[in-house]
């Protein structure tokens, strides 16, 4: 089974829309550039556990929901 990075970004984005925050104010919280964060939206970039793990925190749901298909 392959890992979908496009789904995983875009599961992400719609949770940080919900959340009402900018790719920058996911970043800080994160610990990582505003880049980055739009690289893993677009699914041009692997994201780690741990970035996985900080980003599902900082949006207050769960890694499952962010994985989609992809769990």
């Amino acid at each position: 089974m392959a890992i979908d990075y496009k789904e995983i970004g875009s599961n992400i984005k719609v949770c940080r829309i919900r959340k009402n925050l900018k790719q920058a104010q996911l970043a800080e919280i994160v610990g990582v550039s505003s880049q980055h964060i739009s690289h893993i939206e677009t699914g041009r970039t692997k994201l780690s556990l741990a970035t996985l793990v900080a980003i599902s925190d900082a949006l207050q749901i769960d890694c499952n929901t962010l994985l989609g298909k992809t769990l």
